[in-house]
């Protein structure tokens, strides 16, 4: 292991009794093949106010081999530092658990020890199913303590026994946000179908996102009729939050539910809809597939909103089904479709192979938009450079001679030194064209002489002082007058 980037939640297992932060931080590696009770340690310095986001390197690294017993003394020596003592405990739950499943909760059922040290040994409870615990942790969901609430209900999902529904289900209204998240998943892995009303009614309600996506996902497991009719009136539902109608449209593609295809086709096709909720129905009938969901997406690919648009004419380029390149390639080759350049753009992307002849037809059709000209010759040099003529990048040439925006001639610029071109007689009209008062995309004719001549001159940057600028510029005009 060679760094650690700081996260905040890295580090709630690790906080003392008053929150501040330990000395250092251990991650512990995979056991060593045939030992299960050997690890790694990679120990941290971490400071008393870790910045987070910041990467650190390990400041030593251990390989360690501890018995049973010398674990179990570790977890109960109240001088070891938290973290090694909750390690040793999770050491001992995973390696030995059925030994010392009385020894763990012992220690969920402690008041005495460290808090982090009691909910991790109720959170290995759970984790290993141990049904003799189910009374401590429906106790523990009493608990005035906000992190006893959290392991226990986390704990009792990961346990599995349904009969802790009832219980688990109530916590849902904690008014701490995490526990209330933790209970959500938790009656998910519990396939609690009595939660569904509960769970469509934060849907309805929640304010943060959190528990939007811990709903859906739970409804997905749940996978009753009601679950499923619920999100999908969550997302028909234009007056509910967007959060969970995005959501709920994610949890339905994951689903791949077929039964969401017309609401989402009717979605897609309203031009009054949020477009954020659009995008993400065509993600959603991307996943459920199916010839009904691919003719709603192609019906997307002539919508008003440019963004909608090429996401659809995206989807279906990479599309699973087949025919949506064949499609997007019909796209490309009319003359009149308003998203053409689009069009040609992803099948360069996707590198279609069957592309290559209608880009060069592109290329050579006469009253093309230069953008769309542009676009072929850069889809075509990511399919097949070798197609590539002089007399295409000639065609290419001539438009940069003529066109007048700024950001198309610096593409332009770009795609002809791409492709390799070399016409040499270009050189002097871009020398000419050195003016940044007369011509606003003057750097662009830097890059083409670059390219034409192997000089080196600058500027570096079209962003840089006027007077390193005009130095620059006029090594250029010096060096032409001298050849």
């Amino acid at each position: 292991m060679k760094e650690l980037t700081i996260q905040e939640d890295i580090f709630y297992p690790f906080r003392n009794e008053n929150k501040s932060f330990e000395d250092s931080i251990v991650v512990v590696a995979p056991s060593l093949k045939g030992q299960t009770n050997s690890y790694t340690l990679f120990r941290f310095d971490i400071g008393n106010d870790p910045a987070e986001n910041k990467t650190l390197s390990p400041v030593d690294k251990s390989t360690i081999v501890a018995s049973k017993s010398q674990t179990e003394k570790i977890a109960a020596d109240p001088n070891e530092p938290l973290w090694r003592r909750i390690l040793a405990l999770n050491w001992l739950a995973e390696s030995y658990f059925s030994q010392v499943s009385d020894l763990i909760l012992n220690y969920a059922g402690n008041d005495q020890p460290s808090a982090f040290l009691r909910n991790s040994a109720s959170l290995n409870l759970g984790v290993h199913h141990y049904k003799p615990a189910l009374g401590l942790l429906l106790s523990q969901l009493q608990s005035v303590d906000v992190g006893s609430r959290e392991f226990a209900v986390t704990a009792l999902g990961e346990m599995g026994d349904r009969s802790a529904a009832p219980s688990v289900r109530s916590c849902i209204g904690d008014t701490n946000e995490t526990v209330a998240s933790q209970a959500i998943q938790a009656v998910g892995q519990l396939m609690d179908s009595e939660s569904v009303p509960v769970l469509l009614e934060v849907l309805r309600n929640a304010t943060k996102s959190k528990l939007y996506f811990a709903a859906t996902q739970s409804l997905k497991q749940i996978g009753t009729a009601d679950a499923w009719s619920g999100l999908i009136q969550i997302v028909s539902g234009r007056k509910n939050d967007f959060q969970a109608r995005r959501s709920s449209t994610i949890a339905l593609g994951q689903a791949r539910y077929a039964a969401a295809i017309p609401p989402f086709s009717k979605i897609l096709a309203d031009d009054t809809e949020i477009v954020g909720i659009r995008l993400n129905v065509i993600n959603a009938l991307n996943a459920i597939g199916g010839e009904e969901a691919f003719t709603a997406i192609k019906g997307a690919c002539n919508a008003k909103d440019r963004t909608l648009a090429f996401s659809a004419i995206q989807t279906m380029v990479r599309s699973k089904e087949g025919a949506g390149e064949t499609f997007v390639l019909g796209l490309a080759a009319t003359s009149t479709y308003v998203h053409r350049e689009e069009a040609v753009n992803q099948l360069g992307q996707a590198r279609v192979i069957s592309a290559a002849p209608a880009m060069k037809a592109i290329l050579h059709e006469q009253n093309v938009p230069v953008k769309v000209r542009v676009a072929a010759l850069s889809a075509l040099s990511k399919i097949d450079a070798k197609q590539i003529l002089p007399e295409d990048l000639t065609l290419v040439w001539s438009d940069f001679q003529t066109e007048k925006d700024k950001y198309t001639l610096d593409r332009i610029a770009d795609e002809l030194i791409n492709a390799n071109f070399a016409e040499q007689s270009a050189v002097s009209l871009l020398i000419a064209g050195l003016d940044p008062q007369k011509n606003k995309a003057w750097y662009a004719n830097v890059k083409l002489l670059r390219k034409l001549t192997g000089q080196t001159f600058g500027p570096q940057s079209e962003y840089v002082d006027p007077k390193i600028r005009e130095s620059e510029l006029s090594r250029w005009h010096q060096w032409w007058e001298q050849k």
